[in-house]
């Protein structure tokens, strides 16, 4: 697991230290993010998970139901235009307005469709040997380094741009038979209780729905 905390990293995990002072926290974990075939240059494939996810199941589960696939990952459980992510950014006020303004301008200004599709990233399993992932993966990291680190507005136009149509992973990707979101703090009484209710009922009846 890459971190900046080693100390905090538990058994199976092994740590490895990464020093976010150059780029910044959020920059630094989308390089570790986007780069992945260069990151694991002899893996032929990669499953990436955001840290705040909760495994149901062994990683070797999500990676047999998806052998042959390129680059999955899940639709965005609530929209399907950039433009709508993007409102929703700027709303909670998770990256500079002008600067998510000018980046989607210039991906409709480039052609991209409307709706563009929209995907929840914090789930990715791809194919280090596919020529047609590594560009995505290359070209996606320079949208965020060099415009917003939104990476759910980036991420359509890369794919659209590179013509990579990714295959959709099942469920929904809060609450699926692979994982469901660990706590935060300030989370909601309702959020806790949706949350253990999907651990309850993914443990109990998981294996039996969504193959």
């Amino acid at each position: 697991m890459f971190t900046d905390r080693p100390d905090k990293i538990c058994l199976p995990w092994r740590a490895v230290y990464v020093d976010p002072s150059s780029f910044g926290f959020r920059r630094t974990g989308r390089y570790l993010k986007c780069l992945s075939h260069i990151i694991f240059p002899d893996a032929r494939v990669s499953v990436y998970f955001d840290a705040s996810f909760l495994m149901l199941r062994s990683l070797d589960d999500i990676l047999s139901d998806h052998e042959d696939t390129n680059f999955a990952l899940f639709r965005h459980p609530q929209r399907d235009d950039i433009e709508t992510e993007a409102v929703a950014c700027k709303r909670a006020l998770k990256d500079d307005n002008t600067t998510i303004d000018a980046q989607v301008f210039r991906y409709r200004s480039k052609g991209l469709p409307t709706p563009s599709s929209c995907y929840a990233t914090g789930v990715l399993v791809r194919n280090h040997k596919n020529e047609s992932v590594r560009r995505v993966n290359m070209a996606w990291c320079f949208e965020i380094y060099t415009g917003s680190v939104r990476d759910q507005i980036s991420l359509p136009y890369v794919l659209w741009s590179e013509n990579l149509t990714p295959d959709e992973i099942k469920g929904n990707i809060y609450y699926n038979r692979y994982l469901v979101p660990g706590s935060h703090a300030g989370d909601s009484w309702w959020a806790r209780l949706r949350r253990q209710a999907g651990i309850l009922v993914f443990r109990l009846f998981g294996s039996r729905t969504e193959k």
